[in-house]
């Protein structure tokens, strides 16, 4: 972890999870379990450059697939715990991201903060509720 000081000014690169730094290993569009999940050629060194140069790395995941309805199950397509995990694995195949964080809605009403810790796990609510919306439906 970087620390400040006052002679310091830190710099963060904010990486789009899916797509910019990992893709499937199965070859679907998207994540079909926690471990299905490979990195992009390049990454690491990319990673590694931006890394050894004194930056912050976060990572910052849209996750519309806990609100989104599957309509055939008549659930969401996953769960929040289960994007927890994928994103724990993740912080293992990229260990020089200080965090990530993720939205599971379309709206914004709710982050999430997953630290390389196994127990943090941060919620950040606003006021506003969410509703679940079919995935044909979501804009």
């Amino acid at each position: 972890m970087i620390i400040p000081t006052k002679d310091f000014l830190m710099s963060i690169i904010f990486f789009d999870i899916d797509g910019t730094l990992t893709t499937t290993k199965s070859g679907a569009t998207f994540k079909q379990n926690a471990e299905d999940i490979k990195l992009l050629k390049g990454v690491e060194a990319g990673v590694e450059y931006f890394h050894q140069r004194g930056f912050a790395l976060v990572g910052i995941s849209n996750q519309g697939g806990c609100t989104a309805i599957n309509e055939e199950m008549r659930k969401p397509f996953k769960t929040t715990e289960e994007v927890v995990e994928e994103f724990r694995n993740t912080l293992k195949l990229v260990p020089e991201l200080e965090c990530i964080y993720f939205c599971p809605d379309f709206k914004g009403y709710y982050c999430y903060k997953v630290g390389k810790n196994d127990s943090e796990v941060i919620k950040y609510d606003n006021p506003q509720e969410t509703e679940l919306v079919p995935y044909a439906n979501y804009d």
